[in-house]
């Protein structure tokens, strides 16, 4: 069995929590996306007054390259690959892994 430990990979919950990106379950609204500070942290700011287009929430964003290697997070093409390696014939050897997909990221952020 193998598994994928993905890094920050572009998504709507790559980007800060905001009143406009809500889920609705079990009676309970939860914020999608990740803590201000951690976003602060990351360098990931968006702008309360102008929500991103689809375009600016799936692009990769620049981190720094202290944080993460390859200087960006994750698109979700960058993910779809490891996940398609896996599932292909170009894996039948790999047995037992955890693929870190993360470009390069230090500190935990797998």
């Amino acid at each position: 069995m193998n598994a994928v430990a993905f890094g920050v990979v572009q998504t709507r919950f790559g980007l800060p929590q905001s009143e406009d990106q809500v889920i609705e379950t079990g009676g309970r609204t939860i914020h999608v996306g990740m803590p201000a500070k951690q976003a602060e942290r990351m360098g990931i700011s968006v702008d309360p007054d102008k929500p991103p287009t689809d375009e600016e929430t799936y692009t990769a964003k620049p981190m720094p390259p202290q944080m993460v290697a390859l200087g960006r997070s994750g698109t979700i093409e960058d993910a779809a690959n490891s996940i398609f390696y896996l599932c292909s014939p170009m894996s039948d050897y790999t047995t037992g892994q955890v693929l870190a997909v993360n470009g390069g990221a230090r500190g935990g952020m797998s």
